[in-house]
């Protein structure tokens, strides 16, 4: 006889006679070396996720997050592309509306690519590609929304994290930081501050040649090198209060501090119809720029009950 949890068992020879025979009762001893404890059921949203007008990433417990920031994600995310001047494009429209917890973000182009650069992934809950956005959305919205959701401890008590990131190409990249939340009843109070230390590189060569019915005419090589670093400090302090299920009283102070360098050089050489050079230009790129920026929000939010959740 056996069961699980308990040891094998094998009762002594016997012979049955016809008119019968009864048996002792019989005892399982327990064994150590199978006793079940907890059964723990884990699920995990996939990682992209394509609904009627959107597709959601779900970057928390993914291997996106793993070292990457929030640029990185987007640029892996399906539909997005981030050109060499940092412009969001989704399915090839720019102009994008950028949410970051339902909050407008008023930077675009390097300045909003810089930000994203310094919000490391680990703090995403899930990113939305909103490609027909409602009319709930504002004229900005018309080209495409990005709806950065971060991520919202809800255990009760002071909790925390740290986080330390570091990748290597042709230069380091640098990330570290740390999140506080206290949460008792239905207060809520929560802070976050993240440093970069991150260098880039970027490195184009291009050979083109330029035809008129058939035959070469011309063309050109070009170099282009453009080498990158940017320190930024980002933080964050908020307070929520949830009266109701529905209901939910915030105020949020956010800042960035963030300071890009940069030099490169563009070489053209212009090329005559046997591929020898004729002419050459060489242009030098510099960059040397400061974005502090400091923004306050107050915010109300009620979801309203529809027919199926009809509960406050």
């Amino acid at each position: 006889m056996a069961q699980v949890g308990y040891e094998r068992y094998w009762s002594a020879p016997f012979a049955l006679p016809a008119a019968g025979l009864a048996l002792p009762a019989v005892v399982l001893r327990t064994s150590a070396a199978t006793a079940l404890r907890e059964v723990v059921v884990l699920g995990q949203k996939p990682l992209f996720e394509h609904l009627a007008d959107r597709t959601v990433v779900n970057v928390e417990n993914s291997p996106l997050a793993a070292g990457n920031t929030a640029l990185d994600v987007l640029a892996r995310a399906p539909g997005v592309t981030v050109d060499g001047s940092d412009n969001l494009a989704l399915r090839g429209r720019q102009g994008l509306l950028v949410l970051i917890d339902g909050k407008r973000q008023p930077m675009t182009g390097t300045e909003l690519a810089d930000y994203l650069r310094t919000l490391p992934a680990e703090q995403l809950k899930s990113i939305e590609l909103i490609t027909n956005p409602p009319a709930s959305y504002d004229a900005q919205g018309t080209a495409g929304v990005i709806a950065i959701n971060l991520k919202k401890d809800q255990r009760q008590g002071a909790n925390g994290t740290v986080n330390l990131g570091y990748g290597r190409g042709v230069y380091g990249r640098l990330t570290t930081g740390a999140t506080l939340n206290y949460r008792r009843g239905k207060a809520n109070a929560y802070g976050a501050y993240t440093y970069a230390d991150r260098r880039t590189y970027l490195r184009l060569t291009s050979h083109r040649v330029f035809y008129d019915q058939g035959q070469p005419t011309g063309g050109s090589q070009q170099e282009d090198y453009l080498a990158t670093r940017t320190l930024a400090h980002n933080w964050k302090a908020g307070v929520d209060y949830t009266f109701t299920r529905r209901t939910t009283l915030g105020a949020a102070l956010t800042g960035q501090g963030a300071q890009s360098t940069g030099q490169g050089t563009n070489a053209v050489t212009l090329l005559d119809a046997a591929g020898a050079p004729s002419r050459a230009l060489v242009s030098g790129a510099y960059r040397n720029a400061t974005t502090p920026n400091l923004a306050a929000n107050l915010n109300l939010r009620h979801a309203f009950a529809d027919s199926s959740t009809a509960a406050p």
